[in-house]
């Protein structure tokens, strides 16, 4: 079949992730802009039909709502109850439920039947089933224990009579849901819903199990007043704790002696829940075991007679347990389940389709389960992770949407230490594929695998380590895997939310922010990370670390803060064919001042091949790390086995578009400079001498003799007055004798701590002439001497002309952007694009006029599946006279 092509088209089936992202993602500026705002659980979805067709031998059974278990169950016009479905037991079974009823309660079948099917039938939603029980009733409550000033806000309802889920009803109420939202179990401080935050913070460790904090002190509670309390703590980069508090006085609060890692250190954030007194603020609740009743301070605006106050009390929504071969179940939904809302267990050829899960402790929870698939499903809003894969062989997950994981801090599980918010977690052996899925939000991981021999493709990941740090989009734990043509966009790495503490009781250290595309433990080997885009990760695109016989080749990584990074050194690594692209879009790294980079490497290592990248780099002259900072030509020059046949574009653009001058703080064109040495020239700086030789720079200039000999640095004789988030401006001329880099440092010593106004910047010179600009924003007020290390070619001289230092305003500027499809290209200002294709089909756009491709091409660009592009736009008016205005160039993967 053939398709007339106008604009942008696709050719064949979308994907499902078409529908979750919007035409064009801006540069992130702020955690927000992290988070997909815009995917959703359908539960609206209208379907009908019946799921499975009864082939020779098989019984289909009906179920309803309004069923009866005395009913035949045989036709929609006497179906069976829930219950009379749990109780059958046979093999070649169909169940199959009503559309549009609801069904509270759970389906559990511990046999060892064969090929079972659970599916739908009738017109309308999804049938759903769902783990809570109605609470109604409500009274005023007259209980002392809450605080006068609330106590008329805050309504009572007794469950004495209430059927709770778990052995001997033990669960009780776990969450409470007004209208299907969540709402917050009574806490300090006090925040607007659970998916917020409000953190106090450890002052002093007290003891292996204990911590003092100033704040809770100032509150003059009672010996003991925290007892029973529950602790949900901030632990590590990486970790949440949740305890009970065992003990409490005068601010010390003690927990039970369960060993946690790095717990408590100084610093750390935590709040206390679960504690009725605190049940002072909109929205909160407390369950009272002991007298079975539950208490709860409903929105404002809500009548709470006229609302649905659901309790989830039942572990697991299905459980598909102990030899149940051959079980399918599709076009269902499970909610509210404390556990799993599916459950698989020791069985096998599962089909799991169709299937809507959420807020369930794990959306799919597997265990000694083989040769089973996974596929079409939307688990949303899961505590903890999405999909949990454990002793497995042959499992498929595919086209599924997993949506945000783990986004309620500290829900996710009782644990001493707890790692929420993956999408996808399989860290056993067993064969395994994950294809095509959409991950979108996730506290931590969109897929953890250390799955030997694992396939991870074509699937699209978004916001990535959004309440926790240090991990990536996906984490390779496993060997020999091949990780190919996956999408990964925005990973934060949240330093913020109670992140505040110190990384051991030495209390000298803090982490940054360590959000990366793709991210891999040290020391296993083997694994191919080919054909991926990663973009806007606020730390590394990709990163190994001690790897061997790694392949890392046709990925593209855009807009981070280090594009591939290549750390400890390794044996047998290759990083071949890809596009690395600095963004230089300052907002990203760890913190606004973050020093950008291209590729990095560090350490020793053998058999090394790098070569055949193509590199952009629309600011830095530096982007090539490797025992010092290069561009190409200088990396080539100083590490001449390497890179020999990659390529770099020479298009530059300003960080910031300058609107007006505010002051000029140092200037020179060296037409008045006399010399009578390198310390006392009359030129404004010190450490060379002038010079009347105009070959070099078209007119008098500044030279720095080679720095084979004292002194290897040139600076500003004066000392320059820096203030905070102001926005300064530096351009000088240069000609160099031969191939030599200088690192200009900004740097006091402050509290004991060499600590930078700016990334250290590395200028490149070379045997011609070159107009260097640099624009940044001041980190803190400081007042000092702009200074010129040199770093590498020591022995080669640098003339400098026409230097300028000026304090400017600058009007915002966009340096990148994603676009997903053709429209979205249109007018578009920024100085780089993505152009993502995230679709099963290829796509093909028309590229405007004064846009082309790197080997001239213009007119249209086909991506294929789950590929994209770079587009690059040079400055139309250079500053100097040194290059011409240049086209638009596209870095095609």
């Amino acid at each position: 079949m053939k398709a007339t092509i106008m604009f942008c088209v696709t050719i064949g089936l979308l994907s499902s992730q078409a529908a979750f992202a919007a035409s064009v993602i801006n540069e992130p500026t702020k955690w927000e802009d992290f988070v997909n705002h815009d995917i959703r659980l359908d539960d609206a979805a209208i379907f009908s039909g019946e799921s499975f067709s009864a082939a020779a031998g098989e019984t289909v059974y009906y179920i309803s709502a309004s069923g009866k278990s005395g009913n035949s169950g045989l036709s929609p016009d006497s179906p069976w109850d829930l219950a009379a479905c749990n109780a059958h037991k046979a093999d070649n079974s169909i169940y199959l439920f009503k559309r549009g009823d609801q069904f509270r309660g759970f389906i559990s079948r511990k046999s060892d039947k064969l090929n079972t099917k659970f599916g739908a039938y009738g017109a309308g939603t999804r049938p759903l089933f769902l783990g809570s029980i109605v609470i109604s009733g409500w009274q005023k409550t007259a209980d002392s224990r809450i605080a006068a000033a609330v106590r008329g806000q805050v309504y009572e309802a007794d469950l004495s009579g209430a059927v709770f889920g778990g052995t001997d009803g033990g669960n009780g109420v776990r969450h409470l849901f007004f209208n299907r939202k969540l709402m917050t179990i009574a806490r300090y401080p006090n925040v607007a819903g659970p998916e917020q935050v409000n953190w106090l913070n450890i002052t002093e460790k007290t003891g292996d199990y204990s911590f003092y904090d100033t704040h809770l002190a100032g509150r003059s509670n009672t010996a003991g007043y925290w007892t029973g309390a529950t602790l949900r703590a901030r632990t590590y980069s990486w970790q949440y704790s949740v305890r009970q508090v065992t003990g409490y006085s005068s601010g010390i609060i003690t927990t039970e002696s369960v060993s946690t890692p790095w717990y408590p250190v100084k610093g750390w954030g935590y709040f206390l829940d679960n504690k009725i007194e605190e049940l002072d603020y909109p929205g909160e609740w407390f369950y009272d075991p002991l007298h079975k009743k539950i208490f709860f301070y409903p929105p404002q605006d809500t009548n709470i007679s006229a609302s649905l106050a659901e309790g989830m009390t039942h572990d697991t929504g299905i459980n598909i347990y102990w030899q149940q071969h051959q079980t399918s179940v599709k076009d269902l939904s499970f909610k509210q389940y404390i556990g799993n809302c599916v459950n698989i267990n020791s069985s096998n050829q599962i089909l799991l389709a169709n299937v809507a899960t959420q807020h369930c402790g794990q959306g799919v929870y597997i265990y000694n389960a083989n040769d089973s698939e996974l596929r079409g499903n939307h688990i949303d809003g899961s505590f903890e992770t999405g999909i949990n894969i454990a002793k497995h062989e042959n499992i498929l997950v595919a086209e599924n949407i997993i949506s945000n994981n783990g986004m309620y801090p500290t829900y996710g599980s009782f644990s001493a230490a707890l790692t929420q918010g993956k999408g996808i977690n399989s860290l056993n052996d067993g064969v395994l594929t994950i294809s095509g899925n959409t991950i979108v939000n996730s506290s931590y991981s969109g897929i953890e695998i250390g799955t030997t021999n694992a396939l991870v493709e074509k699937n699209f990941i978004q916001g990535s380590l959004l309440h926790i740090n240090d991990g990536g989009a996906i984490v390779l734990r496993g060997s020999n895997m091949r990780i190919l043509n996956n999408i990964i966009i925005g990973v934060y790495g949240n330093i913020n939310d109670g992140a505040n503490g110190y990384t051991g009781n030495d209390k000298t250290s803090k982490h940054g922010s360590y959000g990366m595309g793709i991210f891999d433990y040290a020391g296993i080997q083997g694994n191919v990370i080919s054909g991926n885009t990663a973009a806007y990760a606020r730390d590394i695109g990709i990163m190994i670390q001690e790897g061997a016989d790694y392949q890392i080749s046709g990925n593209v990584s855009y807009g981070n803060e280090v594009q591939i990074q290549a750390k400890k050194g390794g044996s047998g690594i290759s990083i071949e064919d890809n596009i690395i692209f600095n963004g230089d879009n300052i907002v990203i790294g760890a913190g606004t001042y973050a020093d950008h980079k291209g590729l990095e490497l560090s350490g020793s290592f053998t058999n090394l091949a790098v070569d055949r990248n193509k590199y952009g780099s629309l600011c830095s002259e530096s982007y090539i790390f490797y025992n010092g900072g290069y561009d190409i030509d200088s990396f080539r020059h100083f590490n001449g086995t390497l890179d020999l046949n990659s390529t770099s574009n020479s298009a530059k653009v300003p960080q910031f578009s300058v609107s007006s001058l505010v002051s000029t703080l140092a200037e020179d064109d060296f037409e008045s400079c006399e010399n009578t040495n390198q310390w006392t020239n009359t030129s404004i700086f010190s450490g060379g001498k002038c010079s009347s030789d105009t070959s070099k720079t078209g007119s008098k200039s500044f030279v720095k003799e080679d720095a084979t000999v004292a002194p290897t640095y040139f600076q500003l004789k004066n000392t320059v007055s820096f203030v905070k988030d102001k926005i300064y401006r530096m351009e000088f001329d240069s000609y160099a004798s031969g191939r030599t880099i200088y690192e200009l440092s900004i740097a006091s010593m402050i509290d004991g701590v060499w600590t930078r106004l700016i990334p250290e910047y590395r200028f490149q010179f070379k045997s011609a002439r070159q107009h260097h600009r640099l624009m940044f924003k001041a980190r803190m007020d400081m007042s000092e001497q702009p200074i010129f290390h040199v770093k590498d070619g020591n022995d080669q001289q640098i003339w400098i002309d026409n230097f300028v230092l000026q304090e400017v305003m600058v009007q915002p500027k966009e340096k990148t952007k994603i676009v997903f499809d053709n429209a979205a290209l249109h007018g578009i200002q920024s100085d780089s694009v993505l152009l993502v294709n995230k679709t099963f089909a290829s796509k093909t756009c028309t590229v405007p006029t004064g846009y082309a491709t790197l080997s001239g091409q213009q007119g249209s660009v086909t991506l294929a599946p789950f590929k994209s592009a770079v587009l690059i736009r040079a400055e139309t008016q250079p500053p100097s006279a040194q290059s011409s205005a240049m086209p638009w160039l596209l870095l095609l993967q």
